[in-house]
């Protein structure tokens, strides 16, 4: 599994996760391989609701001080920081949505690379 985590993954600082890295077509690697890479995928997405869950609990703690907080500069970047975060959790969406699925080598027009829920 170390070979297909160092493969087909990066680690994504910003979202705490390893994402997908592929470098070709994924109908183009074959079915075990594809199986190998969807076994580990499912790994990393059944921890995305619980990164989401700390993000949200920085955003209602970053939420809290810009409440109390007097210095309007301050404020500001606070909520440029809550931005950031909800925007995290706008992506860890986006891939804990992602569902890819096995293909045949050759039968890309029928067969998709990932499809979305």
């Amino acid at each position: 599994m170390t070979c297909v985590t160092k493969r087909f993954f990066q680690y994504d600082s910003r979202l705490e996760v390893e994402v997908p890295s592929l470098d070709r077509d994924w109908d183009e690697y074959p079915s075990d391989l594809q199986e190998a890479v969807i076994v580990h995928w499912e790994r990393i997405r059944a921890g995305i609701p619980d990164v989401i869950a700390r993000f949200e609990k920085v955003i209602a703690t970053l939420q809290e001080r810009a409440a109390v907080e007097d210095d309007w500069d301050q404020v500001c970047k606070l909520y440029w920081e809550i931005a950031d975060y909800a925007s995290r959790i706008n992506d860890l969406n986006i891939l804990y949505r992602s569902d890819p699925e096995l293909t045949s080598p050759g039968n890309s027009s029928t067969q998709t690379e990932a499809k979305t829920r």
